[in-house]
């Protein structure tokens, strides 16, 4: 015996050693081939990140502009006096007046609607697509929506305080609101970023096995998460730059200016720069003409301002920041450039037309002709009337019926499924509460804008690393631990045979049956380690802000940027749970058109549609949760009332995950 095992020793090491050698011998380039499919998708997320929060700060500012421009076109009165003035009395707030808040909310609660709600809503359309039409039209479709939302704040001019006169204007301030909102209604309808992170992560389940594809989704938002810290700078920079351009070309136009009017009237040379009888430079501002003391010189009569102080005259104020577009034109070029790589570099990555429906059916038949004596005994008499009620709810919710629970061929129903979409709508309520901890920290702290844009960088940037540091070096430790042969429970109904008498297995049959549980059992241990770390520091964050310490904020924040990697494990684990269940679904009687038929053809494109109608629905109707308990309590003696929300959020989903195991 012990010879035979001598005999057998050395035949082991030569059939693994090529292998190994192979991996860490390999030429650069041939790593890099390898690795080649997910390089070219984490390119277009990482243009597509630096582009999406470059853009957004910009887009904010230039909402609440269009609706300070509507409030002065409805109220005349607010007109100046003098045409000249670009700016009000109140220069460094030229919109806190009352009503122009009330208005932007209202605005801004229709365009994110429009948004967030219609995209989650179009995802119903564009899920069952994602197989049909293919990766690469929908993720074009997607990135040109993100370009046409900039359009409209790019191309329409804004109205007085930060542009002329309504009635001087090319495009009135209303209609311009209007457009605004037009577009953003058409963005959500053409997916938005929902769809662009449907796709992205359709792309990295393509490029990657059941091993990798955690860590591989996990890449695929560490790639967005650096347009976090990258983008908000890049746009500070093009701002910054743009000014400078502005003031050169402005100083230029105004010494050729002054040239010109020393040459025709030397005696008024000096006098370039003001309105006649009111003393107020314009700088680089156009000069309408003088108007009388009781016209706005439009021909629209006014009631005169409150006289400034006695004996100061009134201030030209400073070039303001506000209607600066260059940030969205540097914006508007990265999704360019995204488009262009997505045309030019990815692939299409699934069949198309008739090669992709027969192999589904083949799949579909193969899996409803699986095991029929164990489905006749275990299909009770009244079974094809359920049968036919599932198939049509099965039919009818489309890509949502991943959820619905099975029936496998054991006679049992599977909820496992159905569990992971209550853990992605937890979590997705449970992520909310960062936007009101800087809402929070804002009121409380009195922080201002610099302190909040540091405060989501570090944020962003923190989750980031542990993404790309901290995921993986869990998964390879929960892999050495994990047991091989340990399964999800109910995934597998009869396990014998699963390993042949030679103790050989062929690579599909190992990957779909003793692989795929274990890699979705190792996702969801990391996504619950996820929700722990999290749990914790929304605990020291409810102590900080009970107390109003910001030390104590600050460490609860650092335990929130620890617990990121739940939404990638959860993805990877229910992929491994929907392919595995695939093969012990209970066949249907009659024409096998039925539910298990429907499923068998369902894959890992039909859970990240679902996924993603649900995470941008509950984005959506989250905030409105939040808001109502923040409203409420913040000037209470539970302040932090609305962070329990969080708290309970991640307790249910870890227990959800609990019950899976």
């Amino acid at each position: 015996m012990a010879d035979r095992d001598e005999e057998r020793q050395p035949l082991l090491a030569q059939q693994r050693r090529p292998e190994v050698d192979g991996a860490h011998a390999a030429p650069w380039h041939r790593r890099l081939a390898r690795s080649w499919p997910i390089i070219r998708v984490l390119v277009f997320a990482t243009f597509y990140g630096i582009a999406f929060y470059s853009g957004t700060p910009t887009l904010l500012d230039q909402t609440r502009a269009f609706t300070c421009a509507f409030h002065y076109e409805r109220h005349p009165e607010l007109w100046p006096l003098s045409p000249g003035s670009a700016l009000p009395l109140d220069s460094d707030h030229p919109c806190a007046v009352p009503g122009v808040e009330a208005k932007f909310g209202v605005v801004n609660a229709i365009s994110s609607f429009a948004s967030m709600g219609l995209s989650s809503i179009s995802m119903l359309f564009y899920g069952p697509r994602l197989s049909t039409w293919g990766r690469k039209p929908l993720i074009t479709l997607a990135t040109f929506s993100c370009m046409f939302g900039l359009l409209p704040y790019i191309l329409l001019p804004l109205g007085y305080p930060y542009g002329p006169l309504p009635d001087s204007v090319a495009v009135s301030p209303t209609v311009s609101l209007g457009l605004v909102l037009l577009a953003s209604c058409l963005q959500g309808l053409m997916g938005d970023t929902a769809l662009v992170y449907l796709v992205m992560n359709a792309l990295a389940v393509d490029a990657s096995r059941p091993e990798t594809r955690s860590i591989y989704l996990s890449w695929i938002l560490t790639a967005t998460l650096i347009g976090c810290f990258v983008g908000p700078t890049l746009a500070a920079w093009v701002i910054q730059r743009s000014r400078r351009i502005k003031a050169v070309s402005t100083a230029l136009m105004q010494a050729a200016v002054t040239a010109y009017r020393w040459v025709e009237h030397p005696k008024h040379g000096n006098d370039h720069g003001s309105v006649p009888g009111h003393g107020i430079d314009t700088g680089d501002r156009p000069v309408f003409g003088a108007p009388s003391d009781g016209d706005t010189g439009h021909g629209v009569p006014r009631i005169p301002a409150p006289p400034g102080p006695p004996g100061v005259p009134p201030q030209q104020p400073p070039s303001s920041l506000h209607g600066n577009t260059a940030a969205l034109r540097s914006a508007l070029l990265l999704y360019a450039i995204a488009l262009l790589w997505v045309i030019f570099v990815i692939p299409e990555t699934v069949k198309r037309g008739g090669d992709a429906k027969n192999t589904a059916s083949r799949t579909g038949a193969a899996a409803a002709a699986q095991e029929p004596s164990a489905a006749a005994e275990s299909v009770p008499p009244s079974q094809p009337s359920e049968v036919g009620l599932a198939t049509k709810l099965f039919r009818r919710l489309g890509p949502l019926s991943v959820f619905l629970p099975v029936v496998l061929s054991s006679g049992e129903r599977d909820y496992r499924v159905t569990k992971m979409g209550c853990v992605v709508m937890l979590s997705t309520f449970g992520a909310m509460g960062l936007t009101y901890i800087a809402i929070f920290s804002s009121y409380r702290f009195d922080w201002g804008p610099e302190k909040i844009g540091f405060f989501l960088t570090l944020i962003g940037g923190t989750r980031a690393v542990m993404l790309m540091l901290g995921i993986p070096a869990i998964n390879r430790f929960l892999d050495r631990v994990v047991p091989r042969t340990a399964p999800v429970a109910a995934s597998t109904c009869d396990q014998g045979g699963d390993e042949d008498e030679d103790g050989e297995q062929d690579e599909e049959r190992s990957t779909s049956i003793d692989a795929v549980p274990r890699r979705a059992r190792i996702d969801i241990y990391v996504a619950m380690v996820s929700f722990l770390i999290e749990w914790i520091g929304y605990l020291v964050i409810i102590l900080g802000a009970s107390t109003t310490s910001l030390t104590l904020m600050s460490c609860g924040t650092i335990f929130l940027s620890l617990g990121a990697g739940a939404n990638p494990a959860l993805n990877s684990a229910a992929i491994s749970i929907v392919t595995s269940r695939r093969r012990h679904l209970r066949p249907d009687d009659g024409d096998g058109d039925g539910s298990a038929a429907v499923l068998a053809r369902q894959t890992s494109d039909g859970w990240i549609s679902a996924s993603s109608i649900v995470d941008s629905f509950f984005k959506f109707f989250s905030p409105l949760c939040y808001t109502a308990v923040y409203s409420l309590t913040i000037d209470s003696r539970a302040p932090a009332a609305c962070f329990f929300i969080p708290i309970v959020s991640f307790g249910a989903a870890t227990a959800l995950l609990w019950s899976i195991l």
